[in-house]
């Protein structure tokens, strides 16, 4: 490889290696897409309650298709229901707040009431203290901006297909939940599950259509263009032809 590399002009070798490096982008999906821009038809405070509970979402691959497979999740975010005042009025904090990602074990008609059953390689992503700041979720306006996002500990790998999020927490320590933005209708794309009344629960005891609209932050290594492939196998043949004539 190093004679392939010295017999290269120090030009060509700058555009190898440039190209070589993995091209990373930062980014943001809104989950499900038809919410990127609109109002959610429900509201459902679970994610952030001050009472115990645990939540499942799932998503089908089809929201999915601006998230490359390999790359990495990275934070997920809230936004308060449409209109009123930026909220909480005062904050609150969890002793312990968790979030796990996994790829999906069952199809979004076919989830189980227990949610380790909907779970393939399940990932903890977070799994740690949390506080909800006073005024962390903007209001006035509809839909509102997303609140402060929650970086994961353990970055996760989507590996493609239907993603999972569980989430549960113990009791807040006071305040006020905030109400969060919802979609209330039936689809074959995205569905929740939840239990009201348990933190870290094994089953859920609600399923209806009201699923949390969340935000992913990301990070993907961009796809070559066209014209970098052509760069690329066109290198690549170079070195061959170098290798060979160093060969002989």
């Amino acid at each position: 490889m190093s004679t392939t590399f010295k017999r290269l002009s120090p030009k060509l070798l700058t555009l190898v290696t440039a190209i070589a490096a993995p091209s990373l982008h930062a980014a943001l999906v809104t989950l499900p897409n038809s919410a990127a821009t609109t109002e959610g038809s429900s509201v459902l405070a679970t994610a952030v309650q001050t009472t115990p509970r645990t939540l499942q979402l799932q998503v089908a691959a089809s929201q999915l298709g601006g998230i490359p497979v390999g790359s990495v999740l990275e934070s997920i975010s809230f936004r308060q229901d449409g209109g009123g005042s930026a909220a909480p009025a005062g904050s609150y904090s969890y002793s312990q707040y968790k979030i796990t990602l996994a790829e999906a074990a069952n199809s979004i008609a076919s989830m189980s009431m227990t949610f380790a059953d909907n779970m393939v390689d399940p990932v903890s992503v977070f799994d740690g203290p949390l506080t909800i700041a006073a005024s962390s979720y903007p209001g006035g306006t509809t839909p509102n901006p997303w609140g402060a996002a929650i970086t994961f500990e353990t970055p996760y790998t989507y590996q493609g297909g239907d993603l999972v999020v569980l989430i549960s927490h113990p009791a807040s320590s006071a305040g006020t939940a905030v109400d969060l933005d919802a979609v209330g209708e039936a689809s074959t794309e995205y569905r929740s599950i939840r239990n009201q009344t348990t933190f870290d629960a094994a089953t859920a005891g609600i399923t209806d259509n009201v699923f949390t609209v969340f935000r992913v932050g990301f990070t993907a290594a961009a796809v070559p263009e066209p014209m970098e492939t052509a760069v690329l196998t066109g290198v690549g043949l170079l070195g061959f032809l170098g290798w060979r004539r160093a060969r002989r």
